[in-house]
């Protein structure tokens, strides 16, 4: 489904921060399901100030989206709005750290059979609740959205337990 929404929505021409601005009240939305805030292994200034703008003048709408690029990005200012949270995507412990250390809410790709939580010295690692329990959605956890997210004094990193291709790999 997201290879499908994905083809549709790169033919069509659509006005989507608009469209955004029109969501309902309260209104929640992931950004870059598929892909990430980069064009051509730059940064998406367009894509990412119309993602600003749109958090700027709807404090009502949540958004959250996940980046791979958080080395070459400003924490500081895709994270500087209360409505919206960039998560740092990260593929291990030390990365994970770095990135926290910079000042992003981080999550992390771990195998397929990580426990559901674990602690070390310096943060937790909790498993996406969905992921331990299907009837846990997005909307209802919001863990992704919190910033500042911590787990037993330490600060907590999201864990994404490596599926499809990526398992494989891991």
């Amino acid at each position: 489904p997201t290879k499908i929404h994905s083809s549709r929505s790169a033919t069509v021409k659509e006005d989507w921060k608009a469209k955004l601005l029109k969501l309902p009240p309260g209104s929640k939305i992931r950004y870059m399901v598929s892909g990430d805030l980069f064009v051509n292994d730059q940064p998406d200034w367009e894509t990412i100030s119309a993602i600003l703008e749109v958090h700027t003048r709807r404090r009502d709408l949540k958004g959250w989206t996940y980046t791979h690029g958080w080395r070459r990005l400003d924490a500081s200012l895709l994270n500087s709005l209360p409505n919206l949270t960039v998560n740092a995507s990260t593929e291990s412990l030390d990365d994970a750290l770095r990135a926290l250390s910079n000042g992003w809410p981080t999550v992390i790709v771990v195998p397929s059979n990580y426990p559901k939580r674990v602690e070390y010295d310096q943060v937790t690692v909790l498993v996406c609740p969905n992921q331990t329990n299907p009837e846990i959605t997005c909307d209802k956890c919001m863990l992704c959205f919190k910033k500042g997210r911590r787990l037993n004094g330490k600060p907590l990193v999201i864990a994404f337990r490596a599926h499809g291709t990526r398992k494989r790999k891991l």
